[in-house]
């Protein structure tokens, strides 16, 4: 089997204090990473990010997929809302493939988070991931597998918890507030976890981000079980390594995209 005759790239934008990080891997049809590099700017837009891609396709040709992540709400590879400001409105999929000819699989950053999780790991059966922003940039969002697929919701609009939040009297700000305050940040995971519970009843939950340790954890779960009984309690778990499960993600479903294609496309559920 050559593992080289096919290449993928993913990439992803976030806020990372004050810059923009642009984030890029290669890997080879096993997944194995090629190539991982990032850049950072005070400043930048779709322009730049698509000059990036092709120096990269320039040095690689042998690249056929490419999938791209966003701290955003995405439908049909078009950005609705971007924490990074300069990519609203931008059809990226659209771009992509006027450009290079590629079919770009565009989606916000918790489907590639969570779907890097769920095929790093081997998770049997349902999961969801939680994650929480350390600073005033970015919101909590959750993402779901359900029955091995990605779930987006009809109008790619779930996992969009910091709404939900807001519909209960927690404006954007407090959340922000209750994240620096470790009590209060304990308070609102465990909000948020109930509100999954509830909704979604996944096996497994993992709970990412503003540094929440252990103790903080049985915190929440002891939480859950003041409400709930023990065995609606799925198992929650932390895990801090978000890039490196961002860029498996990426990697995965490029790559299941251009080998199992029409699997790909029944796993985009509503």
């Amino acid at each position: 089997y050559n593992v080289d005759y096919l290449h993928v790239m993913g990439v992803y934008i976030d806020i990372c204090e004050s810059d923009i990080k642009l984030e890029y891997v290669v890997a080879d049809a096993f997944g194995q990473e090629r190539l991982h590099e990032e850049k950072r700017e005070e400043s930048m837009d779709y322009q730049y990010i698509e000059d990036v891609i092709a120096e990269v396709i320039e040095k690689d040709p042998l690249i056929r997929g490419i999938s791209f992540g966003v701290p955003g709400v995405v439908d049909g590879g078009i950005v609705e809302s971007c924490d990074v400001e300069s990519l609203t409105g931008v059809d990226i999929k659209g771009n992509i493939k006027r450009r290079f000819g590629i079919e770009a699989e565009v989606r916000n950053d918790m489907d590639f988070i969570s779907y890097g999780i769920y095929s790093g790991a081997s998770v049997e059966g349902d999961l969801a991931t939680i994650f929480f922003p350390t600073d005033e940039n970015g919101c909590v969002g959750a993402g779901f597998i359900i029955g091995g697929k990605v779930i987006n919701g009809s109008s790619q609009y779930s996992g969009e918890l910091s709404y939900i939040a807001e519909a209960f009297g927690i404006s954007r700000k407090h959340q922000e507030e209750m994240r620096r305050d470790r009590g209060e940040f304990c308070d609102l995971v465990f909000k948020m976890v109930m509100i999954v519970i509830g909704t979604v009843d996944p096996e497994k939950i993992v709970i990412m981000g503003n540094d929440i340790n252990s103790e903080e954890l049985m915190r929440v779960w002891s939480k859950c079980n003041e409400v709930i009984s023990k065995k609606h309690i799925p198992d929650i778990s932390i895990d801090s390594n978000i890039e490196r499960n961002y860029a498996k993600g990426l990697v995965s479903i490029a790559l299941n995209k251009l080998q199992f294609p029409i699997s790909m496309d029944l796993q985009e559920e509503k």
